[in-house]
């Protein structure tokens, strides 16, 4: 007597709905983790981080981690459908989708949890970027160009995996010590901040003086060019600020040329001679009494 296999019935499969945020902090909650990781507030979680931070580095240093998941997944998935195909073959229900575990979506929920807060930090950069590309603050952006010829040279001398090694060490190190040194650090930060602001502002000085010659004979042989160029620049004089419209009887004070002033039409007004007494017209006309 034969027995014929039924198919096991259908299961679906149902995704855990995401939790959604309605409101953003700001992105305070990340940066306050952020900081008291790097602050080793907790030193069990932020050994465990940068433990993994480093682990992590060293794993992509030294290990083939293509040829590792490819291995691993080659046989994960062979492991799986041997075992589904023959718990199917012989008992008529596969063993794999029997024990199965429920499914998670353990990335779609951070990233939902997350998204909006990341949304809001990459805004503010984005923000702070561009006030340094156009120079809002003077200092931040000479704060910015040094730190990025500081890049520049230091990746002379390391690799991209030894700069990331180094900034992890710092990232987890420098925090922890300025807390510890607070009032020193800030006292030599500043009175070292402003002695390289005033170098700064005297090597800025220098190099107009020694430009200006030049710019002077560039400015010569430009000729209306130049003319036209400066009346579209604000200059800064004494008493004004830029920006501000300039009156258009004032005359140009540069060296090659001059802005005329229109000649205007020139009206004859009689000359009065201050000798003579002037009746004044409104000037009143005695009455004569007639009764008298």
């Amino acid at each position: 007597m034969s027995t014929i296999n039924t198919p096991p019935p259908a299961t679906t499969t149902t995704i855990p709905p995401t939790t959604t945020k309605s409101s953003c902090c700001g992105g305070a909650c990340m940066t306050k983790s952020s900081c008291a990781l790097l602050t080793w507030e907790d030193p069990a979680k932020s050994g465990k981080v940068f433990g993994g931070i480093i682990g992590s580095l060293l794993l992509f240093k030294y290990v083939n981690l293509v040829k590792v998941i490819s291995w691993l997944g080659f046989w994960g998935l062979a492991i799986s459908l041997i075992t589904e195909y023959g718990s199917k073959k012989f008992t008529g229900q596969g063993l794999v989708t029997k024990l199965k575990p429920k499914y998670v979506t353990v990335v779609a929920q951070t990233t939902d949890k997350y998204a909006t807060h990341v949304a809001t930090i990459l805004g503010k950069y984005e923000i702070a970027v561009q006030d340094l590309i156009y120079s809002v603050d003077f200092e931040n952006t000479l704060k910015a160009t040094a730190t990025f010829f500081a890049i520049f040279q230091l990746s002379k001398l390391f690799s991209l995996w030894t700069a990331l090694f180094i900034s992890t060490l710092i990232a987890f190190t420098v925090p922890f010590a300025y807390l510890k040194n607070k009032t020193q650090v800030d006292k030599a930060v500043e009175t070292y901040g402003k002695l390289a602001k005033d170098k700064a502002l005297e090597l800025i000085e220098i190099a107009k003086e020694k430009s200006g010659p030049a710019l002077k004979s560039v400015e010569t042989k430009l000729g209306p060019v130049s003319s036209f160029i400066k009346s579209k620049i604000p200059v800064r004089t004494a008493g004004s600020t830029v920006g501000e419209s300039t009156p258009a009887t004032t005359t140009s004070t540069t060296t090659t040329t001059t802005t005329k002033i229109p000649e205007t039409t020139q009206i004859n007004t009689p000359v009065i001679d201050e000798t003579t007494p002037l009746t004044s017209a409104t000037e009143e006309t005695p009455i004569a009494n007639p009764l008298a």
